[in-house]
């Protein structure tokens, strides 16, 4: 009689650790469009890069300083909708200041979308940043 118990919990465990119709599969993919970039940006300038987002995902932009009395800005501007059918060239997303010495950036990063990001410097000085995007998928559950 144990052993019975003991295979149907074999089959039980087997079952629910399987993908497909009886578990939820996922398919969660991270990944770098532009590694960490080391850039100047001058007082009330502006340093500008291209990106064009590899597959179906989110393009995170991340702007990081060291000067905590300075700010600067990211704003990123869409240039071409890729997959994205029905997309506003032109259209532009800013990140708010939420953190000291730190600007996020979550844009729709359909596939072959193209984004223009900018750094926009400080009144007062020129100042060093580091900027990266990454594409994200998603999360799973």
């Amino acid at each position: 009689m144990m052993r019975v118990h003991e295979a149907c919990l074999v089959v039980l465990i087997s079952s629910a650790c399987r993908s497909g119709p009886v578990a939820p599969g996922c398919d969660r993919r991270t990944g770098l469009v532009m590694p960490d970039t080391v850039g100047i940006v001058a007082a009330d300038g502006i340093v500008s890069y291209e990106v064009t987002s590899p597959i179906n995902s989110n393009l995170r932009i991340a702007v990081t300083w060291t000067n905590p009395s300075t700010e600067l800005g990211l704003r990123a501007t869409i240039l071409a909708c890729g997959a994205h059918a029905g997309c506003e060239i032109g259209l532009t997303s800013a990140a708010f200041a939420t953190q000291p010495m730190i600007r996020q950036l979550s844009v729709d990063g359909s596939r072959r979308k193209q984004y223009r990001i900018d750094v926009v410097g400080d009144s007062s000085r020129d100042l060093s940043f580091t900027i990266g995007v990454t594409y994200d998928t998603g999360t799973c559950t």
